[in-house]
């Protein structure tokens, strides 16, 4: 590589350290409000989860004491971040085992459950959505709802 085609790799990577900072800048202050809207978001989805299995007769009983644990962390005023953060990586985890866990002949039982991961799982969509709308990724940013809107939802 000759030095020209060094500088312009080197503009390049600044002119994208540049946008990202940017963006950074942008987001900082919801960070805390963003991992409170995910993890509700997560327990929504693991809740219903819960339910559907119940509602066929199945146990949920590791599920439900683990959104019995997330109901808990949401309501501390001194649960920290980290902590939220870890519960709700926790429940994504949990509430993949329990969809790849059903039998295939559980048909009825995988539908419920899988309806309900979709329905919960557009509101995450349409967030991360929203939340990387600056980085200019999106064609009709105009057409997405405000990230600030979106996390005054979560505050239930």
């Amino acid at each position: 590589m000759c030095s020209s085609d060094l500088d312009s790799l080197a503009r390049e990577q600044v002119a994208l350290m540049t946008k990202y900072l940017s963006f950074i800048s942008q987001r900082v202050h919801l960070i805390g409000d963003r991992v409170r809207f995910e993890l509700y978001c997560y327990l929504d989805m693991a809740e219903g989860a819960v339910e559907a299995r119940h509602r066929h007769g199945l146990d949920a009983a590791a599920l439900a004491r683990l959104c019995g644990e997330a109901r808990q962390r949401l309501t501390s005023v001194k649960a920290r971040q980290v902590e939220l953060e870890a519960i709700s990586a926790a429940l994504r985890t949990e509430v993949s085992r329990t969809v790849r866990a059903l039998p295939p002949e559980s048909r009825a039982v995988r539908q419920d459950v899988e309806a309900v991961v979709i329905a919960c799982s557009r509101a995450l969509i349409e967030f991360q959505r929203a939340w990387f709308a600056p980085q200019a990724w999106e064609t009709h940013t105009e057409q997405l709802p405000d990230v600030e809107t979106l996390l005054a939802t979560a505050s239930r």
